[in-house]
């Protein structure tokens, strides 16, 4: 099926399910197939989405995605959206835990991607792309001869010689200085945009974005620093002693 026909199959059984949810239907007869057309729905999105950010000499998918955004695509929202809204009133929602962290995901799929939204997301990932190729093209002087920064730090953590790690070392040092206004420049740039995604979104922060792009309901971005600091406070101190060990045995 393609995508096109696709959609409008959405749109039908969109509706089917709004009035069903809508008249109180029980919960067990709507959970599962609104799950799978939430996904569905996500899924036919990105499969358009996704090749007019990795790959933007494709005209024909760039083409298709303007054409959902500007028409088919607004509709399925509005209808998810709508059956989301009815799902959360629904007089027989379960309140068992094993049901909670479905209902925060329907939660925070009430906030459509805009087609504001999606182009801040092509940018984010042309700057995130400009990086990487900054960054890959840089190459290190070996006895193997000239190999990228990645595989010049697997060779000196492989070496069992002090001098040849410093040199290695510091030759990837000056490798990245080569780089680093037009890496500060993009990191900048990309820091900008991710806040700007962020505040279109509704959220006041990008770590709120991601997290509940990501799901990540089970903690709390406060957690994950705590976690972070303990870390480092109980890690740091056995790796430093170890560091130390191994540097007296070899």
């Amino acid at each position: 099926m393609g995508w096109r026909e696709e959609s409008e199959q959405l749109e039908r059984e969109l509706l089917d399910l709004r009035a069903r949810i809508q008249a109180a239907t029980p919960f067990e007869q709507w959970f599962e197939p609104f799950s799978e057309l939430c996904k569905r729905e996500r899924d036919l999105y990105f499969s358009l989405f996704w090749p007019t950010m990795l790959d933007t000499t494709d005209e024909e998918a760039k083409a298709q995605y303007q054409q959902l955004v500007s028409g088919i695509f607004p509709t399925l929202e509005r209808l998810v959206s709508e059956c989301l809204e009815a799902a959360l009133n629904h007089p027989d929602l379960p309140s068992d835990q094993r049901y909670q962290r479905v209902i925060r995901i329907w939660q925070s799929q009430k906030q459509p991607v805009t087609s504001e939204i999606a182009d801040l997301l092509g940018k984010e990932q042309k700057q995130v792309s400009e990086y990487r190729r900054l960054v890959g093209q840089l190459r290190v002087e070996t006895a193997e001869g000239r190999v990228s920064l990645g595989e010049s730090l697997s060779l000196r953590k492989r070496s069992t010689d002090p001098a040849e790690r410093e040199r290695l070392w510091r030759l990837e040092v000056a490798a990245r200085k080569e780089i680093e206004g037009q890496v500060d420049e993009i990191s900048l740039e990309l820091i900008r945009t991710r806040q700007e995604i962020a505040r279109k979104s509704g959220f006041a922060s990008y770590t709120g974005y991601v997290f509940n792009r990501e799901r990540r309901f089970d903690y709390s971005p406060q957690e994950l620093l705590d976690t972070i600091r303990n870390i480092r406070k109980i890690c740091r101190p056995l790796v430093k002693e170890f560091m130390a060990f191994k540097s007296r045995i070899l």
